[in-house]
């Protein structure tokens, strides 16, 4: 399988390291040229000096255009996810920094709250509209949010 991991850091390293050892096609990209010659060196993968989330290095790295649009839509999707979570919760009264922190957690599936001074009243102090975002944001969680917007898209549902 070609990989391609953006940023040689600890864990790009090791993943790429990992990744390398079971045989996979890796291609490394990081914007240290000291460190992409360092990488070059030590591990079996190609590497990739330059920036990540530019397009020329992506098109270098032999991404095609539909995979970045395909990541592209999958960000774009939790981030509004992540917002309107935010927003009803603010609605119930709930600060919005602590909104986004109860979101992360439900669409992460670790549940609504990290510990004591974070969600202190839990969710039988939330609305009935409140309870429902946090179970669909679990439910999204679990099933990734594309086969999600699938099931919810018209063209799904025609003959």
């Amino acid at each position: 399988m070609k990989i391609v991991i953006i940023g040689g850091g600890k864990i790009g390293f090791s993943l790429a390291e990992e990744l390398a050892n079971e045989n996979h096609d890796i291609v490394l990209v990081d914007n240290d040229k000291e460190k992409v010659k360092m990488i070059s060196e030590t591990l079996d993968v190609m590497t990739l000096y330059g920036n990540g989330a530019a397009i020329e290095t992506q098109r270098e790295a032999n991404v095609d255009e539909e995979t970045v649009s395909a990541v592209g839509c999958f960000a774009v999707a939790y981030f509004l996810a992540l917002v309107l979570t935010s927003v009803i919760l603010s609605l119930d009264g709930l600060d919005f920094g602590k909104g986004v922190v109860v979101a992360i957690s439900s669409i992460g599936n670790i549940g609504y709250g990290l510990d004591a001074n974070t969600f202190t009243y839990g969710i039988s102090g939330l609305s009935i509209l409140s309870k429902v975002t946090l179970c669909f944001d679990m439910f999204l969680g679990r099933l990734e949010i594309f086969p999600l917007l699938i099931m919810f898209a018209p063209a799904t549902w025609r003959k």
